[in-house]
């Protein structure tokens, strides 16, 4: 075999681990990419968002008895989750993500019936996701990951799951122009560029590039743009410190 031969064939291997070990945790519907072989019982989950299902957190928590901690206090996750048996490793929180420690003002969109979207995250071009003047409207807490870490004892979080409704653009080019260090192995991110119509391809680019000046590597994806692109990044560095810790 020729070096070039060997070369070739040893990329492909890593490629095929790599694609082995990120799989699909959850229903058809609330199932998550994530990587599995970075995880244990000492792991920490961050779900964010986490509507009417919850089958994401509880597969991970079955499988490696991890503790999550599961962040929303929207109306109908709310009901939602005081009438669910939650496992003793659920930790819901009462919050929700932004990029500094404020008020939110939530409602349904006229295109959803369970997820709320935040009047701040501006410019949506798309008016089945754009605030509804006639639907109630609810001021809500809301907190950045910095302050929720250290509400929680936490230093790195070894899953950080943001699903968010539009948020996610405003946080993260926040995260960028504060230079914050986001301390994270894996980032499993749903993005809603549909939300601003044609212009959703140039902010989903944008995100992913200050995504990679954070650190964080693409490895996988599932979804498209009219249902909602759910991401897998890894951030190699948090992984071998979450891994020591």
């Amino acid at each position: 075999m020729s070096p070039m031969t060997l070369i070739y064939v040893t990329l492909l291997l890593c490629f095929c681990i790599s694609v082995i070990t990120a799989e699909v945790v959850g229903s058809s519907y609330g199932g998550w990419i994530v990587d599995e072989s970075r995880l244990n019982e000492r792991s920490i989950v961050y779900s964010f968002g986490l509507g009417t299902d919850i089958t994401f957190d509880k597969a991970l928590i079955q499988r490696y008895n991890l503790h999550v901690y599961g962040f929303d206090n929207t109306p109908i996750a709310s009901r939602y989750l005081e009438k669910t048996t939650l496992p003793p490793n659920f930790h819901w929180v009462k919050v929700l993500l932004w990029h500094n420690n404020t008020i939110l003002t939530m409602s349904l969109p006229r295109a959803h019936g369970v997820s709320m979207t935040a009047a701040e995250i501006g410019s949506v071009r798309d008016g089945r996701f754009a605030h509804h003047p006639m639907r109630q409207k609810f001021n809500l807490r809301a907190r950045c990951l910095e302050t929720i870490m250290k509400m929680l004892g936490h230093k790195r979080i070894d899953v950080l799951k943001i699903d968010i409704e539009g948020a996610e653009f405003a946080i993260v080019e926040a995260w960028v122009a504060k230079r914050k260090k986001i301390h994270a192995c894996q980032l499993l991110l749903e993005t809603h560029e549909r939300f601003y119509a044609h212009q959703g391809e140039m902010k989903l680019e944008r995100l992913r590039e200050q995504l990679s000046e954070l650190g964080f590597v693409y490895k996988s994806d599932k979804g498209d743009m009219q249902h909602g692109r759910e991401f897998l990044f890894i951030k190699e560095s948090e992984c071998e410190e979450s891994s020591l810790s």
